[in-house]
């Protein structure tokens, strides 16, 4: 029987935070541009209570910060396999808590010059969060690993699962501060999106912690004696796991940092194996973001085209506390469904799971689109619950722990960072065009797509993983 580590309870409160910390900054925008609509106009004043701005905003200020976390998983992941996991993700932490706090307070002038620097701030941001995707499930699954270097999934899915309430997190607070008459609404904006910054900031203070706990032990391999069936003594300064059936080395400087392992990871981009590897988890993964972001980042205006709502301000505090109330529901619904996928997942597997998550998303989608037109507003927005929870019931966690259980140690940070990166390819997609599609069209359209991207994900799923 294998011996488990089990990765201690500060590992899993750093790993948690960061990925509560990734979803919080994600979807702030969105409540965020709801409060400040009408205070803050690039449109008419008419437009601009209706939701209304000038093309650039919406589009640009949900999609810019994916555009930076998909530089900052290429790059952070690389850099978790050159340097280490937790200096990297103390790195990435420290980008996105400096960003997120100036994206709350940087902002002032006319209001083209308040959104332009939101999204110059949210750009940055997302490299530091996109960081975190990479390094937190490599070093997740690595924590929880056994005493042989085996990862687990399970270990990753449990900190992918703190990404819930991070969804949930700008909605309760939006309801919050709408409720308060003591707040300016330039007040209420900067507050969501300023909070962003103490869950980075928290989980920095715990690797900083962990570090001292152990300072030598971290981002390196549990010590073993791989000399000791040999004659000759064991060079202290050599530390190894074993991974996918072969001794994985890293040579240590006297300072304890990783030597270059560049021309390692670069070679690895030739073998084919690798690239059967990224179609299974970076390829699903993008089309699982198309939807996910897709849908979540137009939560809101999905509710109030499911409402018909005959409030004209979006901006007003009735409003806003709707939308948050609904979405805070609707949203609610990822934390029934992660904990189920990931209570399934060991019995399941991730390629059973996987697959059954996106066929379930495929029926949740095709209902909502058939029927969109059709039901009344609280039966749509049941549908709506129902298809948030298809979404956050497999291919969320399955999608962040594959590319941990796919690839070896002294490369899995760089591919986890690439699998991830093409992820938020799909997000960039999501976020651009579903908002794009719904006004030329409907909402009912934008589902007929997305039960067709679950249907393409599925069979990618069935094909591509072993």
């Amino acid at each position: 029987m294998i011996e488990s580590r089990g990765g201690s309870y500060l590992s899993q409160f750093i790993t948690g935070m960061a990925n509560f910390a990734v979803q919080y900054n994600f979807q702030s925008i969105s409540i965020a541009l709801l409060i400040m609509s009408s205070q803050e106009c690039t449109l008419d004043d008419t437009d601009c209570k209706s939701g209304e701005q000038a093309a650039w905003v919406h589009g640009s200020s949900s999609a810019v910060i994916f555009v930076g976390a998909i530089i900052g998983q290429l790059s952070m992941g690389y850099l978790g396999d050159i340097i280490g996991r937790n200096q990297a993700l103390v790195f990435t932490l420290l980008i996105a808590t400096v960003t997120a706090f100036l994206s709350a307070v940087a902002p002032t002038d006319d209001a083209s010059t308040v959104y332009s620097t939101i999204i110059a701030m949210r750009f940055f941001l997302g490299v530091g969060l996109g960081g975190i995707f990479p390094l937190s499930a490599t070093k997740s699954s690595e924590d929880q690993g056994n005493s042989i270097g085996q990862v687990n999934p399970v270990g990753a899915a449990w900190t992918y699962f703190w990404q819930m309430p991070g969804i949930m997190g700008p909605w309760f607070v939006g309801y919050i501060v709408s409720s308060s008459n003591s707040l300016s609404t330039s007040y209420q904006w900067r507050l969501i999106l300023g909070l962003g910054a103490i869950p980075c900031l928290f989980s920095m203070i715990g690797l900083i912690i962990e570090r001292q706990i152990s300072p030598i032990q971290n981002d390196l391999t549990e010590k073993l004696d791989y000399n000791s069936n040999k004659s000759e003594s064991v060079n202290p300064m050599v530390f190894y796991d074993v991974t996918n059936d072969r001794d994985t080395f890293q040579t240590i400087t006297s300072d304890h940092t990783v030597v270059s392992k560049k021309t390692e990871i670069f070679e690895s981009f030739m073998n084919p194996t690798y690239i059967k590897y990224m179609i299974s988890s970076g390829g699903t993964w993008l089309l699982f973001d198309i939807v996910a972001f897709g849908v979540s980042l137009s939560g809101g205006e999905i509710i109030d085209a499911i409402s018909n709502s005959d409030d004209d301000n979006i901006s007003s505090t009735n409003h806003i506390q709707f939308i948050s109330s609904r979405q805070l529901i609707a949203s609610s619904m990822g934390i029934p469904g992660t904990i189920v996928a990931i209570l399934l997942l060991p019995h399941l597997g991730l390629k059973n799971l996987q697959i059954f998550s996106f066929l379930f998303q495929t029926v949740c989608a095709l209902l909502l689109a058939i029927l969109f037109n059709s039901l009344s507003p609280d039966a749509l927005f049941i549908l709506y619950c129902i298809l948030t929870f298809s979404i956050q019931s497999g291919v969320n966690i399955t999608a962040f722990a594959l590319p941990s259980a796919l690839y070896p140690k002294q490369v899995r940070s760089t591919y986890n960072g690439i699998a991830s990166a093409l992820g938020k390819v799909g997000a960039v997609i999501g976020s651009y065009s579903f908002n794009y599609i719904a006004e030329d069209s409907s909402y009912a359209v934008v589902m007929g797509i997305s039960c067709v991207i679950a249907i393409v994900g599925a069979v990618v799923s069935y094909i591509y993983i072993d």
